[in-house]
């Protein structure tokens, strides 16, 4: 239950202080690849934007951009009325305020990978507390 995403058909070996790269050869999935990416550039922030269509299109069915009411509102219709439903809306919320951010035109205004694991991390955290009274860190939560 521990998911993992990859795909290598666009990777690259930086050097150590390399954190882009200029390409003349353009390929990949449309609608997953950066705004820059059309541009030759290629960035630790291009994967971020990717992952960031990935989240949106778990969380709506579908590749596009997307305002944080639409989807937490859609998952409200289909959550039980379970009690731990206000927290599953807050991961859901949480998701898709991280999903944006990743997508944001600007590579530079786009989160970090630790970023968005500190911010998994507190909400798994938040939600595990709510559920048995105690405390833990995704980490730990893992098998």
């Amino acid at each position: 239950m521990v998911p993992k995403i990859a795909d290598f058909g666009l990777s690259r070996c930086f050097d150590e202080g390399q954190t882009r790269a200029i390409t003349q050869h353009l390929c990949g999935s449309q609608g997953y690849l950066a705004p820059e990416f059309y541009r030759g550039q290629i960035a630790f922030a291009s994967d971020i934007y990717s992952l960031g269509v990935i989240i949106m299109e778990i969380l709506t069915g579908a590749k596009g951009y997307f305002e944080e009411e639409h989807v937490v509102e859609s998952w409200m219709n289909r959550l039980d009325q379970a009690p731990e439903r206000h927290a599953q809306l807050e991961q859901v919320r949480v998701c898709t305020k991280i999903g944006i951010e990743c997508m944001d035109l600007d590579p530079k205004k786009r989160p970090v990978a630790q970023h968005i694991i500190d911010r998994l991390d507190k909400t798994a955290r938040a939600d595990y507390s709510c559920q048995t009274g105690m405390s833990s860190s995704l980490a730990e939560l893992q098998p």
